[in-house]
C-alpha cells in the first residue's frame, strides 16, 4: 500500500518530542487518511495503530522511508513513505475491528502492483494529472520498492 506524501509538522504547542518523529507522523497520517481518524488524533493509544505495530515487530508489515520530495510551485517538502503489509487478514480486520468502510466508490484505488501495465490498467486515465506531483513521486518509488519487499518476503 503506498500513501501520500505528507507534510512533517509538529501537532504540539509546546511542540512535544513525538513530533520529531517522522514514524510519529506516518503513524498520524496512517490513522487519518486510510482509517478516517479525525486528524489531529493523537495516534499512540489507537487499537488500529496497536495493530499495526505489532504486524511490524512480527515481520508481517514494514515501513520505509523512501525520501524527501518538493512541490516546484509551492516549494513545499514532503516526505514520502511505503507501508507494505503481509497480512491477508489485516484488511477484513480494519474493516471489521476499527468500523473502516473504504470502498472504491470513495478516494481508495486498489491496484496490483505486479508490472506498469497492470498497475496503469487499474488506475484512472492519466492518474498523475489527478494527483499532486509529490503524491505520484510516491506512487512511483512506493511501487518499485513494495515489488521489491513483497519478491523478498516470498522467498
Amino acid at each position: 500500500h503506498v500513501l501520500p506524501a505528507y507534510m512533517f509538522q509538529p501537532m504540539h504547542d509546546p511542540m512535544q518530542p513525538q513530533d520529531t518523529s517522522i514514524t510519529h507522523a506516518f503513524y498520524r497520517e496512517y490513522l487519518e487518511e486510510l482509517l478516517g481518524i479525525a486528524e489531529g488524533t493523537d495516534p499512540i493509544s489507537h487499537p488500529a495503530l496497536t495493530d499495526l505495530q505489532q504486524m511490524q515487530a512480527n515481520g508481517h508489515a514494514k515501513l520505509q522511508l523512501l525520501g524527501l520530495v518538493m512541490n516546484m510551485l509551492t516549494l513545499r517538502p514532503e516526505v514520502i513513505s511505503l507501508c507494505v503489509i503481509h497480512d491477508a487478514t489485516w484488511w477484513q480486520r480494519v474493516h471489521e475491528t476499527y468500523g473502516v468502510n473504504l470502498s472504491e466508490s470513495d478516494s481508495l484505488i486498489t491496484a496490483p502492483i505486479a508490472n506498469d501495465e497492470q498497475l496503469f490498467d487499474a488506475l484512472p486515465d492519466q492518474v498523475y494529472l489527478q494527483m499532486p506531483s509529490q503524491a505520484y513521486v510516491a506512487l512511483r518509488e512506493g511501487v518499485d520498492l513494495a515489488r521489491q519487499l513483497v519478491k523478498n518476503y516470498d522467498n
